[in-house]
């Protein structure tokens, strides 16, 4: 007779379930609802060892977004909606996920790119997605001619950009500021001593209130650029303390 075998926890040892096992002498284990390392006793004769069921520090994997096909202007979706293509001139889309809280990583690479106009980033739910980077308030991103813009101003630029190139972004919602480079290790916000990690050289988004969620806009048809919100690896480092991707 084979003996059933309950596996407990991540990490956890194999425990032998002998309820199965003729005569019945043991209970079958049940995980705890909460999670959080309850112990439940093997055995209701007392011939079991207790079994902790622990998810603490179990984190789990995150679940990043993508384009959303339902918010879009003039833009085709390619590459399981990762790909934005602007099929018009002010042409944009906005990510699935809207964030208000916490930090999110991600990169944006120009898959084709000729209009220094268009440009990546974040915006509200409520902005016109025909509206290029500075010319309406509620947006954050970085052209592909480098400039970095804030809620309808450009305030540094990072470098121009060709196809082929990507972009990091690291944005801190709790602390209302963002960081851009040029990937894999540009100075972040065109700054030597800028870094996401330790909170220095952020700059202030404070004037974008509400949810925010990834944007793209192709100032030209043919405009392309692919989005990496966590699903693969990145070409830059995760700044230490944010997550691998915006989901």
């Amino acid at each position: 007779m084979s003996t059933p075998v309950v596996t407990v926890a991540s990490g956890g040892r194999a425990v032998i379930d002998v309820s199965a096992i003729a005569p019945a002498r043991g209970l079958p284990v049940s995980e705890s609802p909460s999670g959080r390392g309850l112990a439940v006793t093997k055995a209701a004769n007392g011939i079991g060892m207790p079994v902790v069921y622990d998810s603490i520090n179990i984190v789990p994997p995150l679940a990043p977004t993508a384009w959303n096909p339902s918010d879009k202007l003039t833009t085709t979706l390619s590459n399981s909606n990762l790909t934005a293509t602007a099929t018009a001139t002010s042409s944009g889309c906005r990510g699935v996920l809207g964030k208000t809280t916490g930090k999110a990583f991600c990169e944006f690479t120009w898959s084709v790119s000729a209009n220094t106009l268009t440009y990546a980033g974040f915006a509200l739910a409520t902005t016109n997605l025909a509206m290029g980077l500075n010319a309406t308030p509620g947006q954050c991103g970085v052209q592909r001619g480098g400039a970095v813009g804030i809620n309808g101003s450009s305030v540094t630029a990072i470098g121009a950009m060709v196809a082929g190139d990507t972009v990091s972004m690291a944005v801190d919602l709790d602390a209302h500021v963002v960081w851009f480079r040029k990937a894999p290790s540009g100075n972040w916000n065109n700054s030597g001593t800028a870094n996401p990690a330790t909170g220095v050289g952020g700059l202030s988004i404070s004037a974008i209130v509400g949810a925010v969620y990834p944007i793209f806009f192709g100032a030209l048809a043919n405009e392309a650029v692919t989005a990496n919100f966590g699903g693969s690896a990145f070409v830059g480092a995760v700044p230490s303390g944010y997550p691998a991707g915006w989901g």
